[in-house]
Order: structure tokens, then sequence, then C-alpha cells
């Protein structure tokens, strides 16, 4: 999906309106999990793979079941540069499973990390990240004026507010969050952040964590089995629905 030229004019500050009406697409696009659609994405690319690492206690059951998010980057990728700041993680990974293309760097450091100086990237991997960050205007702004010339573009993904799941909790009264997210993001939130940055928006996505889970097995109980199918649906036909938001950025 793509912003109107319209819209393009209110996120760059053009225009100014205090209830702006975003149009989201109502087309039953192609229901993908976010794993996947990076996977398709990075394919034969040369990418940095940025927060690589995962919780020490997942990656060795993640690996076992080839679902860290790492392996399979590195595997579909033409190259894979992982870079953490969890020195414990970065040196587990290293020394358990071998993998020499993960390294420690912050890379939003005003020194640049050596092993991306003087090289080209087709992109950037920055996965569930920004919604940690204190400042994240500041954060995507210290990448771009660090690594302009190397990198062509970043693939944010982010918890999409305005998810069917975040719906159903508040008709309970309560939301459901990690406890560490600072914010949740919708298209139009999440572009004007990297366009702040300095950044210009491709393309965004809404896919859905839960796909593989819904509408494909029926349990006992009927009632289970009809909430799972009308979610199916509704995702299906509505994408604003889904579980996270993918956006494409270009330096």
């Amino acid at each position: 999906m793509k912003f109107s030229d319209e819209i393009i004019e209110f996120l760059n500050d053009f225009k100014f309106s205090n209830g702006l009406s975003v149009p989201i697409s109502k087309i039953n696009d192609e229901l993908i999990s976010r794993k996947e659609l990076i996977l398709r994405i990075i394919k034969n690319k040369r990418v940095i793979h940025l927060g690589c690492c995962d919780h020490i206690p997942l990656i060795k059951d993640k690996i076992k079941v080839n679902s860290w998010i790492h392996k399979q980057i590195t595997e579909k990728s033409k190259y894979c540069l992982g870079i953490d700041i969890n020195k414990d993680a970065i040196n587990y990974v290293r020394s358990e499973f071998k993998y020499k293309n993960i390294i420690y760097g912050d890379i939003t450091n005003n020194k640049k990390i050596t092993e991306i100086e003087g090289e080209k990237f087709d992109i950037m991997v920055m996965g569930e990240i920004l919604e940690h960050i204190d400042n994240p205007v500041l954060f995507l702004n210290k990448i771009r004026d660090n690594y302009k010339t190397n990198i062509s573009q970043i693939l944010i993904t982010v918890p999409n507010a305005f998810s069917y799941r975040n719906i159903k909790n508040l008709k309970k009264n309560f939301e459901q969050i990690n406890s560490d997210h600072r914010y949740w993001f919708t298209p139009y939130t999440l572009a004007k952040i990297a366009i702040r940055a300095g950044y210009q928006i491709s393309e965004f996505f809404f896919v859905d964590e839960l796909q593989n889970k819904t509408g494909r097995k029926a349990k006992i109980l009927v009632i289970p089995y009809i909430q799972r199918k009308l979610t199916y649906y509704k995702i299906r036909k509505y994408p604003a629905f889904r579980t996270n938001l993918v956006m494409i950025i270009n330096l």
C-alpha cells in the first residue's frame, strides 16, 4: 500500500488538518506473516539485521524449530550482517552455533561501524525495535546521518495500534502491551516519524502474526472455532485489523 499524493503533503507539513481522514485500502490482499514478508523482501539482497540476537533463553529453541529470524535472513539473503548491543547474546550465538556474521555495534554512535563503512547494503531490517526507543525520530535520524551512503532502504516492523486484538481488549476495558513499549503505531504516525527523521516513504503493509493459527484447524468446541473463523474473515477483509505494520523507507 502507498500513501496518496495528498496525504504525502500532510506528512510533509505542506498542509494541516485537525481531523485528517487517511484512507486505508479495503482490498482483500494477501494475508501474510511479518516473518514471511521480511524473507520475501530481503531475498538475494545485502542486508543489515539490526537487533538480530533475541533473548538468550529463546535462541536455542527457535533454532531447533527453524524459527530464529536471523538464521532465516542469513539463508535467504545474498549477505547478512547482524548487529546487536547485547554482548552476552552475541557471544552465546557465536560460540554455541558458530554464527560469525553477528557483531556488537551501536548504530547511532557517531563513529561508524567498521563492517558497514565503505560497504553498500540494499536494506536494513529493523524488526520490532522502534516501539522500544525513547526518541524514534532522533534514533532514525542518527542512522540516516551515519549511513545514508551505505544503506538504500530500511524495513521497519512495529505493533499495529489498529489490530483486532487491541479492539477486542478495549471492549473488555483493558490494554494488553509489552511493558517496555513506548508507542503504538499507525501507518500515518510511523510515516510522520520517518519523514521527520529525513526519510522518504516507499510503501507499507499490514501483516498478521496469528494468520497461521487462525481458521485452519477446528477444535472440539464449536464457539471458539466460530470465533477464530470470524477473526480470520475480518483480518482478511480489513487489513488494518492485523497485528503488525511493516513500512519500507528510503534514505
